[in-house]
């Protein structure tokens, strides 16, 4: 009978303690214990100078044996520009960030003239939804059909109610 591992069901020997090898080091890295020696053991190495640059030397190298070959080169570019937009705001000053903000805006509310982008979040703002949204900023925007419709059915009350005011009033 094998024994299986208290985490993930992966068979293990007779002499562990319940946990595979990779359950064993995730359940560790966990402890706020070790976090905190690990973190504070590099934050000592962080502090030599001699430490630094060698790191700094070592990642040059790796880079450069790394892009010397063509296939983990573009594998390397395939991997940056997916994630590049993701660290994006990490790196990126104000005004480029305030730029982007804009150009996501506009895209996002392409359906929607800027001028009714303040009644937009107030309206979301106010848990309305999306169709719900469009329904009501397209009818306020002239030369739309639902404007048009809106123009009708408005037009078809005041007669109805100068109708009915009439007929209340003739007797």
């Amino acid at each position: 009978m094998t024994r299986t591992c208290s985490d993930c069901s992966t068979p293990i020997s007779r002499d562990s303690k319940g946990r595979c090898r990779p359950c064993a080091m995730r359940e560790v890295s966990l402890r706020p214990e070790v976090a905190r020696t690990r973190r504070d053991g590099l934050n000592a190495k962080r502090q030599d100078p001699n430490f630094v640059e060698r790191h700094r030397e070592s990642c040059r190298v790796a880079a450069a044996r790394i892009m010397a070959d063509p296939v983990k080169a573009a594998a390397k570019r395939e991997v940056g520009q997916r994630t590049g937009r993701h660290n994006f705001w990490r790196e990126a000053d104000e005004a480029s960030k305030v730029a982007a903000r804009d150009a996501i805006r506009r895209a996002r509310l392409s359906w929607c003239p800027e001028q009714y982008w303040d009644l937009n979040a107030k309206m979301k703002v106010g848990g309305m939804p999306l169709a719900e949204r469009k329904a009501v900023i397209l009818a306020e925007i002239a030369g739309t059909a639902e404007n048009a419709r809106r123009a009708v059915l408005n037009h078809q009350d005041a007669q109805r109610i100068r109708h009915e005011r009439d007929v209340a009033q003739s007797y």
